[in-house]
């Protein structure tokens, strides 16, 4: 059986929230003002891997309001039924977006603004193939926005040979 530390890690100094944020600078421009959020103290962060486990009483530790963010737009994808938490954030979320699109920093500025509001708010980054049935399982349960790629799939197809 995994050890907890193999899908739990935990970042809280204000030094290792700002190496984190000129990561994502370079490699997810996007999701800056997420943490940026999350290192000024307005909001908390989880990002579950696909077989964490999580329940609401872990979720119900945050103090601040928390955003958890799925991240299930990678080349292995597998849409809600792919993810252990799937069923937790269910019943735990109050407002979610389900985003099958190219990152925008302005996307990422509502998810604040919507943990800010409702405390409890769920990112879906999905790819075009799995965007239907995440929204299935999470908009009939709570308050969601839906962000289509605006043209193609996402994320684009990689090149023959490209290895992720």
């Amino acid at each position: 059986m995994p050890n907890k530390s193999d899908h739990y890690f935990n970042v809280n100094q204000r030094e290792q929230l700002d190496l984190a944020i000129a990561a994502a600078s370079l490699h997810a421009p996007w999701a800056v003002p997420m943490f940026r959020a999350v290192r000024d103290g307005l909001i908390n962060l989880a990002q579950p891997q696909r077989d964490a486990l999580i329940t609401e009483a872990m979720l119900a530790q945050s103090s601040r309001p928390l955003i958890v963010l799925v991240s299930d737009d990678d080349y292995e994808s597998t849409g809600p039924q792919g993810w252990a938490c799937t069923q937790t954030l269910q019943s735990w979320g109050r407002g979610a977006i389900v985003h099958g699109a190219a990152g925008e920093a302005a996307h990422y500025e509502l998810a604040v603004t919507g943990a800010l509001a409702v405390r409890r708010f769920v990112i879906i980054e999905c790819n075009s193939a799995h965007q239907k049935s995440w929204e299935a399982e999470i908009a009939t349960r709570m308050s969601t926005l839906s962000i289509r790629a605006r043209e193609g799939l996402h994320p684009k197809p990689l090149a023959p040979g490209v290895v992720n």
